[in-house]
């Protein structure tokens, strides 16, 4: 369960990162066109964009990866009494 919570702190890290990106994205909508060159901003833009798009992956795949991990630890015990009961038979 240590490591669930773990993965969840990872989780909130990257959803930040995603809102921290968001707000340049934002940021860069309210300049004016005159004050930047367009092709810096698109290129700024993609980038962000792209950084956004991979926090949310990365946030699917640790709440997979989190939902295995405790299916995991859910069958444990049912695991430990199959191993018990034909270790015994030995």
């Amino acid at each position: 369960y240590f490591s669930a919570s773990q993965l969840e702190e990872l989780m909130d890290v990257e959803k930040d990162i995603q809102e921290q990106f968001a707000e340049v994205q934002a940021a860069l909508a309210e300049i004016p066109n005159h004050k930047i060159n367009n092709e810096e901003t698109l290129k700024i833009h993609e980038m962000s964009q792209a950084n956004i798009q991979r926090c949310q992956l990365i946030q699917t795949q640790l709440t997979d990866a989190r939902a295995a991990m405790i299916r995991t630890l859910e069958h444990k015990p049912r695991i430990q009494d199959i191993v018990n009961k034909h270790m015994s038979k030995r």
